[in-house]
Formats: C-alpha cells, structure tokens, sequence
C-alpha cells in the first residue's frame, strides 16, 4: 500500500463517522477537501434545515414512468412495482415490502439506487459536489428517512470495510443519545453491509431507529436512517419500514 492509499484510508473512518449519526438534530459532514461542515436535517418540529430542495409533485402515477435525466443523474417517479427486494447483502431482519400502487419511486442514476415512498409524503432533495442528501418524510414529526449517498476513494480493498463498519458500531454504541439494541452486519464480495436497531433521543423526545449502510470497494457508500416517535401508530412504523426495504441499488 502507497503512503497516498495509506492517507485516504485513515481519512476514511471519521468521514463514515459523520454521515452514520444522521438521527440528531443537525449533520456535521465532513469530506476529504475539509469542505466546512453544514446542517441538513429535520428537527423535532417536522422544519426542514439545511440545503435540501423540495422536490416537484409528480403526476398522477400511470403505466409510463416520467423521467427527468441529464449526464450525473436521474431523478423520477413511477409506479413502483410489487415484491422488491431489500439490496444485498442481506441482512435481518426484513419486512416484506408490497409497495402498492399509489407509491413513488426515487432514482438517483449518479450514485446507482433507487427507493420507493408513500405518495402523500414529501421528498428532499440536497446535493454537493461529492454527494446527494435525500429526505423522505411526512407533514408530521413522526419520523423521517434519510439517505446519505457519496464516494470515497479511500474505500479501496475489504479490509478497509470491515473496519469501517467495526468502528461505526462503536460509535452508534458511544453516542448518549443513541441506545443499540441490535446491530448486524456481513460481506459478501466486494460489498459490505450492517443494520444497527435501537432507540434514540431527538430533541428530548424519544424515537426507536433503524440505521443502514452499504460500502463497496469502487468507493461507493450508501447509508440510510429511519427514525419514527415511539407514540407512532402501527401503520406509520410499517411504512418507515417498507421505505427503508425498499431500498435498491443497480
């Protein structure tokens, strides 16, 4: 390993750090480029802060998708088929993901993944020049979803996965506002992924979340926060969970 290779690695690990904690009140993300740390997160309230745009109301949905696409990405809504899977690696525990009709889907063609929510919910968009910030949420204080998607060439060979994901379960586990109750994790290839469940605090009121994240060896990272209040009925929960499902990569 070149003392380049050696730099990026080592800047790795706190950069992963910053895009995991994504339930508090406020991100800090931070890049290799030491670009200044911005805050782009829901508060308790259900107010939107930071760079995210609020995406157009899409039609009515039809057979045919409506795409809007140029050289970096995609962004569309569809009709969202039935029975899509979870991306791999697998990991427990899954809830079976019968998204109907009247869901949207999101597709971000630049970091390759696509992700399925309710149609009366609404969808944020945040992008810099080395990642996109995607909110899904209700006009609620409920809960949210957030996917953080970048690349980091520091990411490079398996064993830089494994620790990476080995020190963001200490860090989910070391956080005050954070109780893990459960965190799992596997490789498979050049793929790694983990799901860590619990409970956290946001703002003094006390959610239950589910973080999920995907590392490749091409650099490619993927992780994805779901939190809903524990007083949210059944059915909000069930969906929080199907979006988190929905969740695909190409």
């Amino acid at each position: 390993m070149n003392k380049e290779t050696a730099q990026k690695g080592i800047v790795f690990i706190p950069l992963i750090f910053a895009f995991v904690v994504v339930g508090v009140t406020s991100y800090v993300i931070g890049v290799k480029t030491g670009i200044v740390p911005f805050i782009a997160a829901p508060s308790s309230s259900g107010q939107i802060i930071g760079p995210y745009t609020r995406q157009p109301a899409a039609p009515t949905p039809t057979s045919t998708s409506n795409q809007n696409s140029n050289a970096n990405s995609k962004e569309y809504t569809q009709n969202s088929s039935a029975n899509q899977t979870s991306p791999k690696p697998t990991l427990s525990p899954q809830v079976a993901t019968d998204i109907k009709d009247n869901w949207k889907t999101y597709s971000s063609g630049q970091y390759g993944y696509e992700v399925s929510y309710p149609a009366d919910w609404e969808l944020f968009d945040g992008n810099t020049e080395t990642s996109r910030k995607t909110l899904i949420k209700q006009n609620t204080d409920l809960g949210y979803v957030d996917i953080q998607a970048f690349i980091d060439e520091g990411l490079s060979e398996k064993g830089k996965i494994q620790e990476a994901i080995n020190a963001v379960e200490q860090k989910l586990k070391n956080d005050q506002n954070m109780k893990v109750n459960e965190f799992k994790s596997s490789i498979e290839g050049e793929i790694g992924g983990y799901i860590a469940q619990g409970e956290q605090t946001i703002d003094g009121d006390q959610y239950n979340f589910e973080n999920r994240g995907l590392l490749g060896t091409n650099g490619k990272i993927l992780l994805f926060h779901g939190v809903y209040k524990k007083i949210a009925p059944e059915d909000y929960l069930q969906k929080i969970r199907k979006i988190m499902t929905s969740f695909q990569t190409d």
